[in-house]
């Protein structure tokens, strides 16, 4: 089947001549068997009648304006390399409202004129920008050209004396404003557990540093008790058996093992210190992702060329490059905190050694009591019992409690075991209409007419006939969906 391109048919747009033999004797004279001036004659008939008789209908006709003047810019404007930038949606260069208007006109005289115009969306976003791979995705409204040609309006003046801060954030607070997708995502819920794991972290480590201040509080107090019980008691050979000395190792290891616990101060008070910025980050994100950012920010990405395409767009949130070095900082911020819980297994251990001190019974040791000044070793080894047992026992065991308190917070923090992979941008779809129909064109005839023998000159005309148009296929500009998303590895 034959197809012609439509701006070739529109030769038909004119009056058309249909010929119409006529009677002889108003055609001719004269004898002899001689050509005597055969007239061709013919009849004048409206363009859209001539069109309906060779089609078999008037739907053609009925659509003149959508199929003479709207597809045959449909399918040139996209191949003009002027226009071809703005369906791909570009934010370079200055963009005129003249072209925006053309696009525009153009697709609304074919849609508002019962053609479906298709897309490929739900496949770019099963593709793109759904949640898999372990990836948490928030869309936006999409891009269309509409929303783009507003776009374009409030970058008019960047292409004069400068942008306008106040235009561009108003663009942009206008579409966030409508954006559900990404203010009211899980994005945001994340955020905000976060602000509450932070403030429950700020009281968490406070804790600690309470705990483990009075533990070397309390373990100064215990050291030197048994130092002086030691010195008091020591006297010539009464402490050189295996079974004192032994346990004088077991006492002396338990308190390095305590003292070593005294880093939870130090990284507690750093935690401390970090907190505030770490609720701060978060916050500023959480306002990055539900609200517009300050006109500069915008004024920023297109001074700078950051947003030079529809790609980009989703820019128009703040979070999406603050996000990234943020999220690192609250990571290095959490260190000293995460830390802390590596001394969980230490305390157990003190605690441990501080319990098997304690569970020697000294009272009924035979040996000790042969002598008086094994007697006094052993009512040492008591009363050391009883200090630690007043003293240190508690403290440990509250600060090993409140560091195990704080790592069940900490672990709901993916930040501190995983890395953060972020990624954001504008999925373009593809959007056009199918199209496959008879259409008008014009043919050339040339044919000599007889009458009683007698020839006319060659007669030609174009004669109004039907061809095949399509199947053709009409590109549109795309639209875009922006997305955030990201994940935890």
């Amino acid at each position: 089947m034959r197809s012609f391109s439509l701006p070739i048919l529109l030769s038909w747009i004119v009056q058309q001549a249909v010929a119409e033999q006529i009677p002889i004797d108003k055609a001719c004279g004269g004898g002899f068997g001689w050509q005597c001036g055969t007239k061709v004659n013919t009849e004048r008939i409206d363009v859209c009648e001539a069109v309906d008789r060779a089609l078999g209908s008037g739907d053609f006709a009925n659509h003149a304006s959508r199929n003479c003047q709207c597809f045959p810019m449909a399918v040139d404007l996209p191949k003009n390399s002027l226009y071809k930038p703005y369906y791909e949606g570009t934010l370079l260069g200055s963009l005129s409202d003249y072209m925006f208007r053309s696009m525009y006109d153009v697709e609304r005289c074919i849609s508002d004129d019962g053609i479906t115009i298709k897309t490929d969306r739900v496949t770019v976003i099963q593709n793109q920008v759904s949640n898999t791979r372990g990836w948490t995705v928030a869309r936006g409204p999409d891009v269309d050209f509409p929303l783009y040609r507003q776009l374009a309006a409030a970058m008019e003046p960047c292409q004069q004396d400068g942008c306008d801060p106040v235009k561009l954030r108003d663009f942009f607070a206008g579409y966030i404003s409508n954006a559900e997708g990404i203010t009211d995502s899980e994005l945001v819920r994340m955020l905000n557990t976060w602000v509450s794991i932070f403030e429950t972290l700020k009281k968490q480590v406070a804790a600690v540093n309470q705990a483990s201040k009075l533990v070397q509080t309390r373990l100064v107090a215990v050291n030197g008790k048994v130092g002086s019980i030691k010195a008091s008691v020591c006297k010539g050979t009464a402490c050189k058996s295996s079974t004192v000395t032994a346990h004088f190792g077991k006492v002396s290891t338990m308190l390095s093992t305590v003292k070593g616990l005294g880093a939870v101060t130090g990284l507690s008070d750093k935690g401390t210190k970090n907190i505030p910025g770490m609720i701060s980050l978060t916050k500023s994100s959480l306002s990055y992702t539900k609200n517009a950012a300050e006109g500069s920010y915008y004024v920023d990405l297109f001074q700078n060329f950051k947003m030079s395409t529809l790609r980009d767009f989703a820019k128009a949130f703040k979070v999406t490059e603050y996000f990234p070095p943020a999220a690192e900082k609250i990571k290095n911020s959490l260190v000293p905190i995460s830390d802390i819980k590596k001394y969980a297994s230490q305390g157990r251990t003190g605690l441990t050694q501080i319990d098997y001190v304690l569970g020697v019974q000294w009272s009924k040791n035979k040996e000790l009591a042969k002598t008086a000044a094994g007697r006094k070793v052993r009512d040492g080894f008591i009363n050391i019992q009883k200090s630690i047992k007043n003293d240190l026992r508690a403290p440990v065991y509250n600060l090993i409690k409140a560091i195990d308190a704080l790592q069940v917070t900490v672990d709901k923090l993916p930040l501190t075991t995983k890395k953060l992979e972020w990624s954001f941008g504008g999925a373009p779809y593809t959007r056009w209409s199918e199209h496959e129909m008879k259409v008008p064109c014009a043919k050339k005839k040339t044919q000599t007419f007889m009458l009683n023998g007698w020839p006319s000159a060659p007669f030609t005309w174009t004669e109004v006939g039907s061809c095949e148009w399509g199947p053709t296929k009409i590109p549109y500009s795309k639209n875009f969906i922006p997305y955030i998303k990201y994940r935890f590895v």
